[in-house]
């Protein structure tokens, strides 16, 4: 956590004078039922969560808020920094953010997806706003990914958890998770609504895995 902590800390010095953001994407592959029925026995379901709404006093700023969060499949095929990311979630429109987590159902490519991008903007005041911004230079080294990454396979459904901030010393992304078997189970109720065609009794929970942004946890027998 400290050397995540670290990382966070360099990033906010290198990018708050440009208040650079991560270009925006198209590449996501988020779900429907029709790429689902054609392609959901060759490739995986990838469930997660995130909540794009600002965190109010975090880590020392007046308010704190993830803009976008990328993913690559690993090994790294190119990991200069013009290339966006395989899997690239936008935070929505400032005006069209909602309170809350929102629920995200990727139809990926079998194999690992290590986290190389993201950008959370933090303000100490209206005129006084940065951003930490990260690329693949900041979390990928030696091939290995440095915040964390998740695996999925061939026609499988898998939950990886609940993305938002923490704000102990200074924000940060951490992945939260559904607690115990009826939170889980909670949850895939509400992301079923969101996306009917999953089925929730199929859905395998084994979380984004990291020992820099988050806790290990597994569901209890």
């Amino acid at each position: 956590m400290n050397a995540m902590r670290a990382i966070v800390a360099t990033l906010l010095s290198l990018a708050a004078a440009s208040c650079a953001t991560v270009s925006s994407s198209p590449i996501a592959s988020e779900a429907t039922p029709e790429t689902y029925a054609t392609s959901g026995s060759t490739k995986g379901l990838v469930i997660l969560a995130v909540n794009w709404s600002r965190h109010w006093n975090c880590g020392g700023y007046e308010n704190a808020e993830i803009m976008s969060l990328g993913f690559d499949r690993l090994p790294i095929k190119n990991d200069t920094t013009e290339v966006p990311p395989e899997v690239f979630l936008d935070g929505p429109p400032r005006l069209t953010k909602k309170p809350g987590f929102e629920d995200y159902a990727l139809l990926l490519e079998p194999g690992e997806y290590a986290l190389t991008s993201f950008d959370v903007k933090a303000a100490r005041s209206v005129r006084d706003v940065g951003h930490f911004v990260a690329k693949r230079a900041h979390l990928i080294e030696n091939g290995k990914p440095k915040a964390g990454s998740f695996q999925v396979k061939t026609g499988e459904m898998v939950y990886i958890g609940h993305f938002f901030l923490d704000c102990h010393e200074q924000p940060m992304i951490w992945r939260y998770y559904a607690e115990g078997r009826d939170g889980f189970a909670s949850h895939m109720a509400q992301v079923k609504q969101k996306y009917p065609f999953i089925d929730p009794s199929k859905v395998t929970y084994r979380l984004f895995r990291t020992s820099t942004m988050g806790r290990d946890y597994e569901l209890p027998r």
